[in-house]
């Protein structure tokens, strides 16, 4: 018998960018909705205005809002996504006597082993005051895994996956342009422009590499709401003709065949596709040691790890790596047969068991 399936996110871009393959095969059987909050597109049913502060007044006004569409729908079963929606459907499903089966997918906890004791205790307090709606929880790196467990922020069980898969038909791996023996140096990353990506470091990065006589740019990708601040550090630096903030792209292909290097100094993650897709188009991969890269980065196999803000170990690994062309060519190698796992083809099916299984087990009646 076929469900009525909601999709939660804070924003449509995500379940876009996600969620689709997934959605459209449920459609095949049941009823798939989806709220979010709506930026450039009409893509949600339920356009839900999250806002990026989680104390802000209005997404906890937006919990009665919640509450009346899932009311007046009854769904079977919600799909939650990103940390600040999945909270607040949470909260709203609370309020209801007649539950739905929940399933949060996390995409990366906002924590780790390194964040601030009083930040990571109010998240996990948070985490534990919508546990006995959570049915399942759903990781994509093993630190969330011992998190998830650790905490019992489930109801359920608790299953780790590799990642919602990476669109391997968006890459070329033939067309790279970039030569690698040229005297210019570029490195990219693609990533909204924030705290947790990191970008700061890299504009540091490209100034520090100044003091040894490296001539290098970088190019960022992506939108944010630290962008009108990282123009001001470009400019306090005199970095205008070498760091470049060039917005969102869909054509990341292009990219990844303009630069030499991609480096990531993200200070947590979840399963970064940003360094799937560069690992897959090809690229030598710099990376922090962060949660949810160290799933993907083998130092100096696939790719290079440096400690999280440690300027000393980025510099001292780029400068062993930038010249020893037999390296670069292994972990290029390497990398792209890392990134193969990771592609959609092969991670949809066992993917797709998760919400079969779900399905299977609301029709025999055993779950609540």
């Amino acid at each position: 018998m076929g469900k009525k399936i909601l999709f939660v996110a804070s924003t449509s871009d995500h379940l876009i960018n996600f969620h689709i393959p997934y959605m459209e095969e449920l459609k095949k059987d049941n009823e798939v909705f989806t709220m979010a909050k709506d930026c450039e597109t009409s893509f949600a049913d339920y356009n839900i205005n999250f806002e990026k502060k989680i104390l802000s007044c209005k997404n906890f006004r937006n919990i009665k809002k919640i509450k009346e569409i899932l009311l007046k729908n009854e769904f079977d079963i919600v799909v939650c996504n990103t940390t600040l929606a999945a909270f607040f459907v949470r909260l709203a499903i609370k309020k209801l006597k007649k539950k739905p089966y929940v399933i949060n997918i996390v995409h990366g906890y906002l924590f780790g082993k390194n964040t601030n004791w009083f930040y990571k205790r109010a998240l996990i307090c948070a985490e534990k005051m919508v546990k006995k709606v959570t049915n399942k929880i759903v990781v994509m790196n093993n630190e969330d895994y011992d998190i998830a467990v650790l905490n019992k922020f489930s109801n359920g069980d608790v299953v780790k996956i590799d990642g919602m898969g990476i669109d391997g038909s968006r890459f070329d791996k033939t067309s790279q342009t970039t030569d690698n023996n040229s005297d210019e140096i570029t490195f990219s990353f693609v990533g909204e422009l924030s705290t947790r990506k990191n970008q700061k470091f890299l504009i540091k990065f490209i100034k520090k590499l100044e003091k040894f006589d490296i001539d290098a740019k970088l190019n960022l990708i992506g939108e944010g709401s630290l962008k009108n601040k990282l123009k001001k550090i470009i400019k306090k630096k005199k970095l205008e003709d070498k760091v470049f903030l060039l917005g969102y792209d869909k054509n990341i292909q292009y990219h990844f065949n303009k630069t030499n290097y991609y480096v990531c100094a993200s200070v947590i993650e979840g399963l970064p596709f940003n360094i799937l897709e560069a690992m897959f188009a090809g690229s030598v991969v710099f990376s922090s040691d962060a949660k949810g890269n160290v799933d993907l980065v083998d130092d100096l196999e696939n790719g290079v790890l440096f400690e999280v803000n440690n300027m000393d170990d980025l510099i001292s690994k780029f400068r062993l790596v930038k010249n020893n062309l037999t390296l670069q060519e292994k972990i290029r190698q390497n990398a792209q047969k890392t990134a193969e796992k990771y592609l959609i083809s092969n991670v949809f099916e066992e993917n797709m068991g998760i919400f079969k299984g779900i399905i299977k087990e609301l029709d025999n009646g055993k779950s609540e």
